[in-house]
């Protein structure tokens, strides 16, 4: 009876050699006190059938024992195989975790934080048959308008004629040295490095890091759209970050010519719209007249020093500033002011 339910290979031994022991010992008396009270030949029949019995009790109690045991074998296997998978199914998601996050840090260092959670819900929305109705309301989406962005722009004085004396591999080398001393300031200063092209350096606080204000693109402009203290906080980082910029290029030499790097840096701060641009290899940019106030600085600047505009020295007036001429930028007359570092 204990086979059938299913009990493991001990318990069948342990039912055997009880029930065993019980019909000896019982089918000795019950001989016993037949030969007492009946006839011999009722003696010698009861013998016979606890012989037979006993022969068929052994024979059927060892096929019962090494079917529980093949039994228990096999339920060992199937127990050691659920585990092994179960294990690995671990192991797996394990591996997915940990590769979804090392996507989002390279994808983090690409594009803000809020852009990649965005693009990663449109994913989802794709993969569940949720297609948008409309590519410019995902675009507008993720597209933002922020006020009180400080804005720089930083490029090398003399690279056009520096690459001609340096091989390619030795100029990458050089940017790449130079760029890694301004990045290792970013998070000192709460400054985001938006790009760079070629040699120019582009960066913002008030966008991704910093005192952040932002509304939808298409929502009205507000009358007053940021608090002067936030817009002040942020002017002061940026100028910070560009006076550490200036510094630190200086202990960059240049190959071949063994001379320090020396930036023109450009400074501005007002409003702008960030998003990203295309389907493929995505682009995050910042778009708008202060942004292009902002490159005009740079390249208006002079070698060695911080030319910002009026609207960044009334926000930091404590330094040092130099009053310069008017520049005519490609929407509007900026007064402009120049800081040596």
């Amino acid at each position: 009876m204990s086979f059938f339910t299913d009990a493991p290979f001990l318990g069948h031994f342990l039912w055997w050699f009880v029930a065993t022991a019980l019909y000896y010992g019982l089918g000795v008396t019950t001989t016993g006190a037949t030969v007492r009270i009946d006839e011999s030949y009722n003696a010698i029949r009861n013998g016979a059938n606890a012989v037979s019995g006993c022969v068929l009790l052994t024979m059927y109690s060892i096929i019962l024992l090494f079917g529980s045991c093949l039994r228990d074998k096999s339920n060992r296997k199937q127990f050691l195989q659920r585990v092994l998978m179960v294990k690995q199914q671990n192991q797996i998601i394990r591996e997915k975790s940990r590769n979804e996050r090392m996507q989002r840090h390279f994808l983090e260092n690409i594009l803000p934080a809020n852009v990649v959670e965005k693009l990663q819900r449109r994913q989802l929305r794709k993969q569940r048959g949720l297609r948008m109705t409309l590519k410019k309301s995902f675009k507008s989406s993720i597209s933002q308008r922020h006020f009180g962005v400080g804005m720089l722009y930083a490029d090398l004085v003399g690279f056009t004629s520096f690459c001609k004396q340096v091989d390619p591999f030795s100029v990458m080398v050089f940017l790449n040295d130079l760029f890694e001393v301004f990045d290792g300031l970013c998070d000192d200063f709460n400054v985001y490095k938006v790009e760079t092209v070629g040699d120019c350096y582009v960066a913002t606080v008030g966008v991704v890091t910093g005192e952040q204000h932002f509304m939808a693109v298409d929502a009205p402009t507000p009358n007053s759209p940021q608090p002067l203290l936030d817009s002040m906080a942020n002017a002061k980082d940026l100028v910070s970050f560009a006076k550490a910029m200036v510094r630190g290029s200086r202990q960059v030499k240049k190959p071949v010519l063994d001379t320090p790097a020396l930036l023109r840096v450009g400074l501005h701060t007002g409003s702008c719209i960030s998003g990203i641009i295309g389907t493929r290899n995505f682009k995050f940019s910042l778009l708008g007249d202060d942004v292009t106030i902002a490159a005009a600085m740079e390249k208006t600047g002079v070698p060695d020093c911080i030319h910002a505009s009026e609207d960044i020295v009334k926000l930091v007036p404590e330094e040092r500033w130099e009053k310069c001429k008017v520049h005519e930028a490609a929407v509007q007359s900026v007064r402009s002011f120049l800081l040596s570092v």
